[in-house]
């Protein structure tokens, strides 16, 4: 997935498509970040069509996963309120990352989320905006 990357520096890891296909364990797809003390479980490479006929078990993860972590942040990529309902409980909570907040898409797709019973709807600004450092200094 696009937020695994960086932090792992590599797709070909194992994920939650290789434990929901069977092929590998919970050891086998949590890999810790490169740069932090965060445990990342990507999407994997297994096979897609096993994966999708097992995702009944995908709460039974997800569940188990809470049990040991704090928090879960689940990348859902593009998706829908019924995507979003596979993978909460009564205690989670939707970011809706975008690149930019003012665009139209982005009032629709909330309105459309919050429509759905997702209430407690966070927007986060994704984008970078562009700023100039001042001479001999960095942007951050």
């Amino acid at each position: 997935s696009a937020a695994a990357l960086p932090m792992l520096e590599t797709r070909q890891k194992p994920g939650v498509t290789n434990l929901l296909a069977g092929d590998a364990s919970f050891s086998d797809v949590i890999h810790g970040d490169a740069w932090s003390q965060c445990h990342v479980l990507p999407s994997g490479n297994g096979d897609a069509a096993r994966a999708v006929a097992a995702i009944e078990r995908l709460p039974i993860i997800l569940d188990a996963l809470s049990n040991v972590y704090d928090m879960i942040v689940i990348e859902c990529g593009p998706t829908d309120a019924k995507g979003i309902r596979r993978v909460e409980n009564q205690t989670s909570e939707v970011i809706l990352s975008v690149i930019d907040p003012q665009d139209q898409a982005v009032a629709t797709a909330a309105a459309d989320l919050v429509a759905a019973g997702h209430d407690r709807l966070m927007i986060a600004n994704a984008g970078r905006s562009a700023k100039t450092a001042s001479k001999g200094r960095s942007a951050a």
